[in-house]
């Protein structure tokens, strides 16, 4: 049962951000057979470091989604302040659960620039 209401939540945040995308974050299914599985490049926002760059990240949603969040991890390595490039692993933990359709990458996003 919660498998079909992620399913379907998924669907629907997928329609939403596919007619309204949100700036500087393209994001989808990887495959039409798991819609648990997404791609995303998020653009470098401007006046920052990043600026210029497109970074690739996957998010893994849970079959309780939207209860619990997405997993999600950057798939390149990113320039950190501290010196040379490390892997960063995004806290998708910070999200609320309970996010209002279609704007969770918009949320997602503020939390990434936060880090």
């Amino acid at each position: 049962m919660a498998t079909s209401v992620a399913s379907k939540r998924l669907f629907q945040e997928y329609k939403l951000l596919t007619s309204d995308p949100p700036d500087g974050i393209t994001a989808g299914p990887v495959t039409e057979d798991d819609i648990f599985v997404w791609e995303a490049l998020i653009q470098g926002p401007e006046g920052t470091p990043f600026e210029g760059g497109v970074f690739p990240a996957e998010l893994r949603f849970p079959r309780d989604y939207p209860l619990a969040p997405p997993v999600m991890r950057f798939l390149g390595e990113i320039w950190h302040p501290n010196g040379g490039s490390h892997r960063v692993p995004a806290r998708t933990e910070s999200l609320p659960a309970e996010s209002a359709e279609g704007k969770m990458y918009r949320r997602l996003t503020v939390s990434v620039e936060r880090e």
